[in-house]
């Protein structure tokens, strides 16, 4: 997923993902192309949101993931309907049901929604395998050079042997 905090307008988002979606299976020979939608054989597109602060974000996406959080759950079904976009012949955005780049929300893209199967399921691009945390070399270092520095203060550090302290050898108790 990425967004543009500023320079590119809905508009032009628009037209290079539907430029590099091409036929319909992002094979587009310009503009915004995906290789993963690809692969997906149309269970997967590229969805793409006005933020409305001037800034448009974009990413790998399911048909019908209206909000991009990879999940098509109740609350895409909302935006949809609340869009009040659906079948009406005003243009649309993804948010409000455009799926498929024709510019409408209709029983295409809803077909599209039903097609992927993903309804109230879990997350559709959750990662996959094991992850394990990596220390960046630069916090290794910074370790050994920590680890270094103790081992030399602890070397360096006088002692006072225990007959040089006469206080050591015995013990005190306080009376009140």
């Amino acid at each position: 997923m990425l967004t543009v905090a500023e320079g590119l307008s809905t508009f032009n988002l628009y037209v290079s993902l539907s430029t590099g979606r091409g036929s319909g299976s992002w094979d587009g020979t310009a503009g915004i192309k995906s290789g993963s939608a690809a692969a997906s054989g149309g269970s997967r597109t590229v969805g793409w949101l006005d933020n409305g602060d001037g800034s448009v974000t974009f990413g790998y996406a399911a048909p019908g993931d209206t909000n991009l959080d990879w999940k098509l759950d109740i609350i895409d079904i909302a935006n949809l309907l609340g869009s009040g976009k659906v079948d009406t012949g005003l243009t649309a955005t993804w948010a409000e049901g455009d799926f498929n780049y024709d510019g409408f929300a209709d029983i295409l893209d809803i077909t599209d929604i039903v097609a992927t199967g993903l309804f109230d399921t879990d997350s559709y691009n959750a990662a996959t395998g094991a992850l394990a945390a990596v220390p960046e070399p630069a916090t290794l270092g910074l370790v050994g050079i920590a680890a270094g520095v103790a081992l030399v203060i602890a070397a360096t550090r006088k002692r006072v042997p225990p007959s040089a302290n006469p206080d050591a050898d015995t013990e005190r108790v306080l009376v009140p």
